[in-house]
């Protein structure tokens, strides 16, 4: 596994259609690179299961700012 940062790339623009092409048109995106790591079985079933716990924690939170922004919070 290779992990590592893409700075987006700057899309100017209103209409979606436009934008999708101007982003598909990018050629050269630079990745810088952080590590390279192996990883065992068990370890990649833990790392899933961290990552899915941690999409499940943003769910919720996202969950809890937009009920208290539309005032319904239980």
């Amino acid at each position: 596994m290779l992990l590592g940062h893409i700075e987006p790339p700057l899309i100017i623009g209103t209409d979606r259609e436009n934008r999708l092409r101007e982003f598909e048109a990018q050629k050269n995106i630079k990745v810088n690179v952080h590590g390279s790591f192996h990883l065992s079985r068990e370890r990649l079933d833990e790392l899933i299961h961290v990552l899915q716990q941690t999409a499940s924690n943003y769910d919720q939170a996202k969950d809890m700012v937009q009920q208290k922004a539309t005032g319904k919070e239980s």
